[in-house]
């Protein structure tokens, strides 16, 4: 190959890779979490669990609160008399394991409290920890201020038994970055 040849193959090569590397300068990440658009005024909140929470589901809490408190800028806690109430209850066949409400005051968006339920009709007792947890960081997760995604691989995946079937065990880097964007 001669000198010509291979200074025009180094000049194609160096436009080629200056497009790329200005091309990437234009772009941003993408992020694949989606937020609800609600919030705490404060980081850190305190979850009450009704007596109904014992067991598998109390243990579950408790590990997704330890999930959220050493992976995220939030921090939750356990203590009776909260603004924020888990639930278990068997509300029938309706069409959810879990839900959380919030109420929105001081703003449209500002969360005075909220209510994490787990229906047992579809969650009994019996069910593995690592299974109900998902479910709870879920439910935490919209509290926190995040919305549905449309990745399996993700703890607030539409349908939660989706991502536990996938592995997932824990908030995946997706709701850690989510959370952490909030707040």
């Amino acid at each position: 190959m001669s000198s010509i040849h291979r200074k025009v193959k180094f000049r194609a090569f160096l436009t080629a890779l200056s497009c790329i590397v200005l091309l990437h300068s234009f772009t941003t990440p993408a992020e694949a979490y989606e937020r609800n658009g609600i919030k705490w005024p404060f980081p850190t909140q305190i979850i009450s669990a009704y007596t109904d929470v014992t067991g598998n589901y109390s243990t579950a809490l408790n590990q997704a609160i330890t999930n959220f408190n050493t992976s995220t800028q939030v921090h939750l806690s356990r203590h009776d008399g909260a603004p924020w109430v888990a639930q278990v209850q068997n509300y029938g066949a309706v069409d959810w394991e879990g839900m959380s409400k919030t109420n929105t005051g001081n703003g449209v968006y500002t969360v005075t409290w909220a209510r994490s339920k787990v229906n047992t009709a579809y969650i009994p007792a019996s069910t593995a920890v690592s299974r109900i947890k998902i479910l709870w960081l879920h439910e935490l997760c919209h509290v926190w201020g995040l919305g549905h995604t449309t990745n399996p691989r993700t703890v607030m995946y539409w349908n939660v038994a989706t991502p536990y079937a996938n592995g997932i065990s824990s908030l995946t880097s997706d709701e850690i970055n989510g959370i952490n964007s909030i707040y």
